[in-house]
């Protein structure tokens, strides 16, 4: 079995910076981290805990990260464990927001979740770069 390591990067609007960190098979799946911008000096990657972690939020983040629609939306660090920060928990969506800061979610939970519950996506698309 064969694994490549992916890094896809996206701007979102109010945070600055999404990605999916995966060692999967496509630029399209993986752990869903976002940067922390919010704690200067200490700039980091955070990740997402998966409570309440669903199709509709993975939607918003496959939308952002320009990789097609939602297939699935995966707890239990499926596409192993993160470092960092909690940035966001118990993530409602409707499905249709430009981002996933645009959504509604608890922040800085770290204390309340672990990287066992990271969650991450896999989306339909295919990146492309120019």
């Amino acid at each position: 079995m064969i694994f490549a390591a992916y890094l896809v990067v996206s701007s979102s609007p109010s945070a600055g910076l999404i990605r999916l960190a995966v060692n999967g098979s496509t630029q399209c799946s993986g752990r869903v981290e976002i940067y922390n911008s919010y704690s200067y000096p200490y700039y980091s990657w955070g990740t997402v805990c998966d409570y309440d972690w669903d199709l509709k939020d993975a939607e918003v983040v496959c939308r952002e990260q320009s990789c097609g629609i939602a297939l699935e939306a995966l707890g239990s660090a499926y596409f192993g464990q993160g470092t960092g920060t909690f940035l966001h928990s118990n993530v409602d969506c409707s499905g249709s927001e430009t981002s996933i800061d645009n959504c509604r979610y608890s922040s800085y939970i770290s204390y309340s979740c672990h990287h066992g519950r990271d969650a991450g996506v896999v989306c339909s698309g295919k990146k492309t770069f120019l």
